[in-house]
């Protein structure tokens, strides 16, 4: 009989610790922030962390561990114990932190219809929430003329804030992102790598003033060799299908089975301006490819992305018809949802990027001493002396000084295989004006290039270096 009564008040408190266990979490009145480890983040270390909590009826009193590791163990621990309930019955309750270090996917086609492309923003504005104006990009017939040679490329520039972006194409159809690109108004500069007619890839400097619907410039080439150089905008590609027939625009079916297509990724303009959103297709085609698009959404960028996409497609042998299709670019976002889900806390932190430079981008090729240049500018009209200081080394950033002692700063600066940079200097009727330079250091101590005022007028430079002083001068 005693032993029955044992078991009976052993059922009872074990039923008793159940009901506890089960009962919802009270309600959380007060908490602090809560933040992703930084040793965890930088480590990439994430995951749950399971606690198991006993609080008095209006804060925790004990805190037991059930699952995590040591580094998320200690930030949930510490978290938890600063909540404050509203009046409850004491209990026991159990509490999940998941700690997210988020990672890029696309899923493709996983539901009916969806390309979904989720990607980390970029790492030099990644607090910022600022959506920077862009422009779409344009493809020019590039046109460049050396003594000996005549190269072509195609060359597509666009902007977004302040900033040239651009690349040109190689004879395989590779893209060469452009180098120290740089526009001011209509006038524009940038480094680029071409193939000549013998398929040798050179390098060169270009800068150029656009000219109604023409870019013309000159550029400068490795060996200090210079030359002219025009763009005119291209003529679109032909469509690689026929257009849809009438009967497969009216037939509405589900996507085709699809046999081949590129891999959906997020632009790079969209992404370097924190655009995300929705673009969502109409699609018809009559048998193995697309042949009509229909697209609707508030981003133009994203709408060219996901058509361009989607004309990759083939598929296997179909009926005519149309398809609806949706893709979404989202930039993931740290954040923290607290008890959104009953007794879950997520904490998602972008992860930290191991061995990255610089987030400006910019990197001092020209060393930190100081550096004095005295320059000579010719074209037709006329000469001009200036003196050139650069207290980090030519070329990114410093003053020049004309005879009267004027000075205006430098912009645009840059020294990498080739160096430039845009000042503001009287040339013509004494008048002044913006010109962008390019040149190559010879020896180390001199600089010869070209130049090009903002009228359209070009001509040649000279530098030599008359000074170095001490590092940390300012000049």
């Amino acid at each position: 009989m005693k032993i029955c009564k044992l078991l009976i008040i052993i059922a009872v408190l074990v039923t008793a610790v159940r009901s506890a266990r089960a009962q919802a979490l009270p309600e959380v009145i007060k908490h602090e922030n809560l933040v992703y480890p930084p040793l965890a983040r930088q480590a990439r270390i994430g995951g749950s962390v399971r606690l198991r909590i006993t609080t008095d009826g209006r804060a925790v009193s004990d805190v037991t561990v059930l699952e995590g590791h040591a580094l998320l163990v200690q930030a949930a621990t510490n978290n938890v114990r600063t909540w404050k309930f509203a009046d409850h019955v004491p209990g026991t309750f159990d509490v999940t932190f998941n700690f997210v270090t988020l990672r890029e996917r696309t899923t493709f086609l996983q539901e009916p219809g969806v390309v979904d492309i989720a990607v980390l923003p970029p790492q030099y504005n990644e607090n910022s929430n600022d959506r920077l104006a862009y422009t779409l990009p344009v493809t020019w017939d590039l046109e460049l003329k050396t003594a000996t040679d005549d190269i072509k490329a195609p060359l597509t520039l666009w902007t977004y804030g302040q900033w040239l972006r651009g690349y040109t194409v190689g004879v395989r159809g590779q893209e060469r992102e452009l180098g120290n690109a740089h526009i001011d108004g209509e006038m524009l500069g940038f480094d680029a790598t071409l193939d000549d007619s013998h398929g040798q890839r050179l390098n060169f400097s270009l800068i150029g003033k656009k000219v109604g619907d023409e870019i013309q410039g000159i550029f400068l080439d490795a060996w200090g060799t210079s030359g002219t150089w025009t763009a005119i905008p291209a003529k679109p590609p032909d469509p690689t299908c026929a257009t849809a027939s009438a009967g497969a625009v009216e037939n509405i079916m589900q996507i085709p089975e699809i046999t081949q297509h590129k891999q959906p990724d997020y632009p790079s303009i969209p992404w370097e301006a924190h655009i995300e959103g929705q673009v969502q297709m109409r699609v018809s085609a009559d048998s193995y490819c697309v042949g009509k698009i229909t697209a609707d959404s508030t981003e133009p960028l994203l709408a060219q992305a996901a058509e361009a996409n989607v004309r990759t497609w083939w598929f296997d042998n179909h009926k005519p018809g149309s398809f609806n299709v949706t893709f979404n670019y989202r930039l993931l976002k740290a954040g923290v949802s607290f008890l959104e889900k009953p007794g879950i806390v997520e904490i998602s932190e972008i992860p930290a990027t191991l061995g990255a430079g610089p987030r400006s981008g910019l990197w001092n090729s020209g060393g930190y001493v100081p550096e004095t240049w005295e320059a000579q500018l010719t074209s037709l009209h006329g000469h001009v002396g200036l003196t050139l200081r650069f207290p980090y080394g030519c070329c990114e950033e410093g003053n020049v000084a004309d005879s009267t002692g004027r000075k205006v700063e430098v912009t645009q600066g840059h020294a990498f295989d080739e160096l430039g940079f845009s000042i503001i200097v009287k040339l013509n009727k004494n008048q002044p004006v913006k010109v962008l330079l390019v040149g190559i250091r010879q020896g180390g101590d001199r600089i010869k290039g070209v130049f090009l005022d903002e009228s359209g007028f070009r001509g040649k430079w000279s530098a030599r270096v008359v000074s170095h002083g001490p590092p940390g001068v300012q000049l």
